[in-house]
């Protein structure tokens, strides 16, 4: 269904620990998402109190902890597809996976 093996396997791994693609769909645009967490989201929250707990100067600077990083890519990083011209070709998969996971990307 999707362009290649490894980039299904990065739809799969949405919301879990490392490297996941996300489809996004907001506003008239619609593309895909690179991210990597630092842990599950399931943990987000619990982890994101424990740090509110400690001191901002030990976690402002060098010593910042990103635990959720993302950036729009527009071709496949594994096969090379042009994910603009896929979205096209596969709009009802795209927007409903786009519907299913949007909550990891706001």
């Amino acid at each position: 269904m999707y362009c290649c093996d490894l980039f299904r396997y990065l739809i799969g791994n949405a919301g879990k620990p490392g490297l996941s693609v996300i489809p996004r769909s907001v506003s008239g645009l619609s593309y895909f998402c690179l991210q990597t967490r630092a842990v599950k989201e399931e943990d987000m929250n619990l982890l994101q109190n424990k740090l509110l707990e400690l001191s901002l100067d030990t976690i402002s600077g060098e010593n910042r902890l990103n635990l959720v990083t993302q950036q729009g890519i527009g071709f496949c990083p594994f096969c090379g597809t042009d994910l603009e011209k896929w979205i096209e070709k596969n709009r009802k998969v795209f927007e409903k996976d786009a519907q299913a996971l949007k909550h990891l990307l706001e």
